[in-house]
């Protein structure tokens, strides 16, 4: 039995890009489309280790997500404007998009949530939390895989063996072709975005073994 649904992966490993941050956010707006283009409904959005970054910017990237169903991966390194966009994700309601619950305070850099506590030194408790290897130079592979779990179910991930990836160099015209996506468990019918030599300066990565 083979799922038909569709997962895009979106890596945000900064948000203080080397290019214009409207760009990047043109150009992250466009990614979304040409994932509901392809069909996509869920979306897993990796931000392990992204330490910092502009407001605005990140702000503009959750106003840009829909309510569909959103994984997003965090980890001990991930901080202010980080910290920001989780708790915008998991804070918002079953129905609604993360941009209708997007309000804090900012008070001498410290970010308030609504009810008066601090993001900052604080961070966001994620819904599940996964122990990694600290030894492994692949310690977040277990965390990307337990995403697609979330998404799929253990058994889908495990029957399905086949992927596709989307590539999309500067000057957007997109491509697809099937691939095997092993360091995911050949994600069923992920979609992979590629973003070659962009304004964003590597701001959105197809690298699912990074460590």
């Amino acid at each position: 039995m083979t799922t038909t649904r569709q997962v895009g992966y979106i890596l945000v490993d900064t948000f203080s890009p080397a290019g214009d941050s409207a760009a990047v956010q043109k150009e992250f707006k466009a990614t979304l489309k040409s994932m509901q283009m392809f069909g996509v409904e869920n979306l897993i959005i990796d931000t392990l280790n992204n330490g910092r970054g502009s407001l605005i910017l990140g702000m503009e990237m959750a106003q840009a997500l829909s309510s569909d169903k959103i994984v997003l991966l965090v980890n001990e390194m991930c901080a202010s404007m980080c910290d920001i966009l989780a708790d915008n994700v998991v804070g918002h309601e079953n129905d609604q998009a993360p941009s209708s619950h997007l309000a804090l305070l900012q008070i001498e850099s410290l970010m308030i949530r609504k009810d008066g506590t601090y993001l900052e030194n604080n961070g966001v408790t994620p819904d599940v939390a996964i122990t990694v290897d600290e030894s492994s130079s692949n310690k977040y592979e277990a965390v990307r895989k337990l995403a697609l779990k979330v998404v799929f179910g253990a058994q889908a991930v495990k029957e399905c063996r086949r992927g596709f990836r989307l590539c999309a160099p500067a000057g957007g015209h997109l491509a697809c072709k099937p691939t095997d996506h092993q360091s995911l468990n050949a994600a069923p019918h992920a979609l992979e975005f590629v973003h070659s030599r962009s304004c964003s300066g590597g701001f959105f990565s197809s690298n699912f073994r990074r460590p």
